[in-house]
């Protein structure tokens, strides 16, 4: 019987990897293959197609040292803008005083990346991000109890509620719950219910219809006990000047006014700040490729190519999927 054959630099760079950090399952799961099969080739005693599992790992690493090329971190994880610090303030608001802030503007202002860096830094600190599907009372209430760590399989919502209560009595904690706009109006209320109940802090954050709800016509009959309790709010509308200033300021770009201006108007479209940066990503990746500078030109040329408005498109579209594909 022919002994096989292993490729021994390959399973060096495996093993470095894992001993960098990174776990088998994870490993085996990104190459396509089984943490059983990952773990018998390490130790060069596969007994099935060798030359298989080797190709996988080969084109995996070479995906890998793609992406690193093409790595683009062209804006910090956080930047503290204008807007940034009302997000910012409100929360700590809520936080020290115990009491129940409203967070609410369109999408890409920012409130989710505020919500990550405030619990970044501060413990005790919950965020729960509630989506279509979770917008019912008990659904919402598992989605919580998740976030806190506690097991509470099939429970009645009253004693998935009690449960909540419970951990988060005494801990000087802030419960931010991020799209708020998709629960339903029972839902928040228990919200409301175990705010009251545990004396933390509680932040609502979501679009205009989250505030379109709790103070619209209705607000005296179903949200009076919300509303009244809400101590700070902070309507967003579109990014500041200031906003985009200081965000340029953290990038590569040339501080050019055309570059500024174009920029501006980005921003101040749907889709907000992250749309702006998602162009300033590509911008440079783009630059970086063609060893050409960042212009205005090109920012506005890309910005159509990303939301298929009426003008010239130039054939960006293999650098743009391969900058999706590496997010």
């Amino acid at each position: 019987m022919t002994e096989k054959l292993y490729n021994a630099k390959l399973q060096e760079k495996i093993k470095e990897l894992l001993a960098g950090g990174l776990n088998q399952a994870a490993v085996s799961s990104r190459v396509g293959i089984s943490p059983a099969v990952l773990s018998q080739w390490l130790d060069s005693k596969y007994p099935g197609d060798v030359p298989g599992v080797e190709e996988k790992i080969t084109r995996w690493l070479a995906s890998q040292e793609k992406k690193a090329e093409y790595a683009v971190p062209v804006l910090p994880a956080f930047v503290e803008t204008d807007t940034a610090k009302r997000i910012i303030s409100a929360i700590f608001s809520a936080h020290v005083n115990r009491d129940i802030s409203l967070i609410h503007g369109g999408a890409g202002l920012g409130k989710s990346v505020c919500a990550r860096q405030y619990r970044e830094e501060t413990p005790n600190v919950y965020l729960v991000t509630m989506t279509p599907t979770v917008n019912s009372t008990v659904a919402c209430l598992e989605r919580i109890a998740m976030t806190l760590g506690l097991r509470v399989g099939n429970e009645r919502a009253a004693r998935i509620e009690a449960v909540i209560v419970e951990k988060l009595m005494g801990s000087e904690g802030l419960l931010i719950i991020d799209e708020a706009q998709h629960l339903s109006m029972p839902a928040l209320e228990t919200i409301r219910s175990i705010h009251d109940a545990t004396e933390i802090g509680l932040v609502l954050m979501g679009n205009e219809i989250i505030y379109t709800r709790v103070t619209g016509g209705t607000r005296a009959s179903e949200f009076a006990q919300l509303f009244s309790r809400i101590g700070m709010r902070v309507s967003l509308r579109q990014p500041t000047q200031e906003d985009v200033r200081m965000l340029i300021r953290a990038t590569e770009l040339p501080r050019e006014k055309a570059i500024f201006d174009v920029l501006l108007r980005i921003a101040r479209k749907p889709g907000a700040l992250r749309g702006m940066k998602k162009v300033i990503r590509n911008a440079t990746l783009i630059a970086r490729e063609k060893m050409q500078p960042i212009t205005a030109d090109l920012i506005h040329d890309l910005w159509r190519n990303l939301t298929g408005e009426e003008g010239e498109r130039h054939h960006y579209a293999p650098v743009i999927s391969l900058v999706s594909g590496i997010r």
